[in-house]
Order: C-alpha cells, then structure tokens, then sequence
C-alpha cells in the first residue's frame, strides 16, 4: 500500500489485498497496527487480536453464552425476531443502494440483563441505526459486553483452566489471529489470571463528525484526545484520568 487519505479502518482492508482477489489478514493487521500508531503516538503495541464474525459467535457459545445488561432499547438492522436475516427490499439488491436495504420484523433488544447466545451477542455488538449517537453507542455496548465476556470468562476459570481455556480457543479455530509479541493467547491468560471486572477500567475518546458542504467525510478527535495517547505511551494513564473523569465510560 503506497499510501493515502482515507477512514481508519480503512487500512485494515488495504493491507490485506495482495493482489488476484486474495487476502492477507496478518499483513492487514500490521498496517492497522502502524496506522493507529502514527495516529495515536503509541510507538508499540504488546498485543492484539483479530476474529471474524464467525469466529466471534463460536467463542461466545463455547462459554455457554455472555450475561449483560443491555443499556438501551436496540433495533436490529440485520435479524429478524427468530435470528434469521431479514429480506432486502425489492429496490435494494446490495447495500450501497440504500442506507437501510432491509425490511421486514426486527429482533429487539430491550433494556435489562439478558444471556446472549453467540448470534444475539454478535447482532447486538453490530448495531449503531437508530441509536441515539449511532456508533459512540454501538462502540460504548462492544465495550459493555467484552466487560461482561471478560467477568464471565474469570469468574468461571476459562482463562486460568488450560482445559476450559483450550475449549474455547479450538472453537475459535483459524478465525482467531492473535499476536502476543512471542507469548501465546494462553501465556497472556495466566498473566491476567487476577485480573477482575472491576479491575478495568474502560475509557471514551472524545470525537465528532466531520462534514465539509453537507458530505460526511468520518470522525475526528477533539482536542484531549492527544494528551490521553501521550499518557499511554508514558505509562500515566491512572494519573490522566483522575485529572480528567470525562474520559471514562460511564456504563
């Protein structure tokens, strides 16, 4: 990839193309990796991890499912009421045709405490139409249930059982690309193995849309945003957000 202007997620599919229609996910990571990199300051990243949609729905019912309270009312574009995909409309054979193709009943998810089954936990993380502040909330829900997944997950020993955790790891299969910096998805389980739920602390980053004559051209971050990155990458992220409570996610 030679470079250009474009969305930041963006540079996870253009890292991928190696030409003939074919893919390198690894390859797309190290570019998002780089890109985030030069955005934020953070010069290196100890770990991260890739996984489908797929791969995503197998973790969640290899743990039996996820338990959480659902903050809001949410809509699903995709499903209908039984999880099944709702029919496009006649005058939207693909989705750049129109920004809502679907028609039909939704599956609904209502405020409270709810388990979740793999199919319901992908389609509630998916969702932004509809809500209030479209994907700040979707990105505040993903954030609730991998607080959620995260709880259920050490609370039952998955991450410290090498049998519960090997359990769940083959259910994810080749859909799960991880990389631990020379350390397994396994090793960095045991490293966390005190980890609690309210041990983490999840964090907002202010942004707004950015519109130029009417056309929308993405996100930006507003100013703070910078400062936060500084104080990851000096290791004074606990002092920052004492100085500024307005970056923590309230849930």
């Amino acid at each position: 990839f030679r470079g250009g202007t474009a969305k930041i997620n963006a540079a996870m599919s253009y890292g991928s193309s190696v030409g003939n229609g074919k893919h390198d996910v690894a390859q797309g990571f190290d570019l998002l990796a780089k890109t985030v990199g030069k955005l934020t300051g953070i010069k290196k990243f100890d770990a991260g991890a890739i996984i489908n949609f797929n791969g995503f729905r197998k973790i969640v019912d290899a743990m039996g499912g996820v338990t959480m309270t659902i903050d809001q009312n949410v809509k699903s574009e995709h499903l209908t009421p039984e999880g099944k995909p709702r029919p496009r409309k006649a005058e939207c054979p693909t989705s750049s045709n129109c920004a809502h193709p679907y028609t039909g009943p939704q599956k609904q998810y209502k405020k409270g405490k709810y388990h979740l089954e793999g199919w319901e936990a992908l389609d509630y993380v998916r969702q932004r139409y509809g809500l209030p502040r479209s994907d700040y909330d979707r990105q505040r829900h993903q954030q609730q249930f991998i607080k959620a997944m995260t709880s259920q997950a050490l609370s039952k020993n998955v991450v410290t059982n090498p049998v519960k955790l090997d359990k769940v790891l083959k259910a994810a299969g080749d859909t799960l690309i991880f990389d631990g910096n020379g350390h397994t998805v396994v090793d960095w389980g045991l490293a966390l193995k005190g980890l609690r739920s309210d041990d983490m602390t999840l964090v907002k980053l202010p942004g707004r849309s950015l519109i130029t004559n009417g056309d929308y051209l993405g996100e930006e971050l507003e100013p703070g945003a910078e400062d936060f990155f500084a104080s990851v990458q000096n290791d004074t992220v606990s002092t920052f957000l004492v100085e500024h409570p307005d970056f923590l996610q309230k849930l």
